[in-house]
C-alpha cells in the first residue's frame, strides 16, 4: 500500500510540474481615425435687428449678438484638423453675419486653438485650427463658445434672412 501511495504521489507532483501555468494571447487595439462635431443646444436663433439696435434716431442700426451656443467635438486624428464654418447661402448686401469661436474648454487633448472672428459667406473660413485628438465634453458650456454678431449698414428693407451655418472639419495646418 505504501508503494502504492508513493506512485500516486510521484505521478501527481509529475502532473503538476507538466501542467501550464500560463498562456498568451495577441491583443490589437484598432483606434480609427474620426472627428463628430454638434452644437449644443441646437436649436435656431434669431438676430433681430430692430428699434433696441439703434442708440439715437438718425444712427446706423448697431449690431446684435448671440452667445448660448458651444461647439463640441470629438477628435481622433493622424494629424491636424481645423475647424470651417460657411454659410448655406451670402447674405444680401448690407448685411453681415461673423462668427468667432471662443478657446475650447472642457475635456482634453488638444482641441485647438480660435482662429477669430469670421465673415460668413458661402466660402469656408477657419474658425479653429491646430486641433488633435482631443474632446471638449458635453456639459452645458463645454466646448468652443460660438458668438454670432448681425449688422446691416442700414440700406438694406425690412426682411428675414435664414441662413445655415455647417461647421466642417478639414486638414489643419
Amino acid at each position: 500500500m505504501k508503494k502504492y501511495f508513493a506512485l500516486l504521489l510521484v505521478l501527481a507532483l509529475a502532473g503538476g510540474a507538466l501542467a501550464q501555468t500560463s498562456a498568451n494571447h495577441d491583443v490589437t487595439v484598432a483606434l480609427s481615425a474620426f472627428n463628430i462635431i454638434r452644437v449644443n443646444a441646437g436649436t435656431a436663433i434669431t438676430l433681430t435687428i430692430d428699434t433696441d439696435a439703434v442708440t439715437d434716431p438718425g444712427d446706423k442700426p448697431g449690431t446684435v449678438t448671440n452667445d448660448a451656443h458651444y461647439l463640441q467635438y470629438t477628435v481622433l486624428a493622424a494629424s491636424n484638423r481645423k475647424i470651417t464654418a460657411a454659410l448655406s447661402a451670402n447674405m444680401p448686401a448690407g448685411v453681415t453675419l461673423k462668427v468667432v469661436a471662443g478657446a475650447p474648454s472642457g475635456g482634453a487633448g488638444t482641441p485647438g486653438t480660435a482662429q477669430g472672428e469670421v465673415t460668413l459667406s458661402t466660402t469656408a473660413g477657419d474658425l479653429i485650427d491646430g486641433i488633435s485628438s482631443c474632446y471638449t465634453g458635453t456639459g452645458a458650456t463645454d466646448g468652443a463658445q460660438l458668438t454670432y454678431t448681425a449688422e446691416s449698414d442700414g440700406t438694406v428693407t425690412a426682411q428675414n434672412i435664414a441662413r445655415t451655418v455647417t461647421y466642417t472639419f478639414a486638414a489643419g495646418t
